[in-house]
């Protein structure tokens, strides 16, 4: 995640992984290539494998590509975090003003070897003021076990990264804290 604009009245921050896209985009168009320049010549159970390869990439992509932007503005209240991938478009909204924090959430392995992310922490009154569907949201995603912070807790991105994100979480909470 990089900071794209920073100033007392607005933050914003983007996480854009171009260069995870491109290598997908590229092992498709390698695979569509050779799958159309090698039909006649191919058995049947590979162009079946290269196939059912083309067909599950996208769906991989989705999964594994989230481009994300937040954006703090002073001037209107509000916190937007955009979530964008393959299949869909994400964008919620909170309260400036319940922001409380920033804080590191880390995700221990076996291994030793720790990944991170930024979670932004909310007054938890803000659970009562959330959008109905997003409520239903995150109560569906603690029922089922998948949410691994609290309800007044937001992930800036749902996967964790092996980059300790030291210099957003001083930014966010740094540029909150000047307000």
């Amino acid at each position: 995640m990089r900071v794209v604009e920073k100033n007392p009245g607005r933050l914003v921050l983007a996480e854009h992984p171009r260069f995870v896209a491109a290598l997908f985009l590229m092992f498709i168009l390698a695979l569509a290539y050779a799958l159309f320049d090698q039909w006649h010549t191919m058995d049947g159970a590979t162009r079946g494998i290269i196939i059912f390869m083309l067909a599950s990439l996208p769906i991989i992509m989705h999964f594994s590509i989230h481009w994300v932007d937040v954006r703090f503005s002073r001037a209107l209240g509000r916190i937007q975090i955009i979530r964008r991938g393959l299949f869909y478009n994400r964008k919620r909204s909170y309260r400036l003003d319940q922001f409380e924090r920033a804080r590191l959430d880390t995700n221990s392995s076996g291994d030793g070897a720790d990944t991170y992310r930024v979670v932004l922490i909310f007054d938890e009154a803000m659970v009562n003021d959330m959008a109905p569907d997003l409520r239903h949201e995150v109560e569906k995603l603690n029922r089922w076990g998948f949410r691994q912070t609290r309800s007044h807790e937001v992930p800036l991105t749902y996967y964790y990264s092996s980059t300790e994100p030291l210099d957003i979480l001083k930014t966010i909470n740094e540029w909150a804290q000047a307000g």
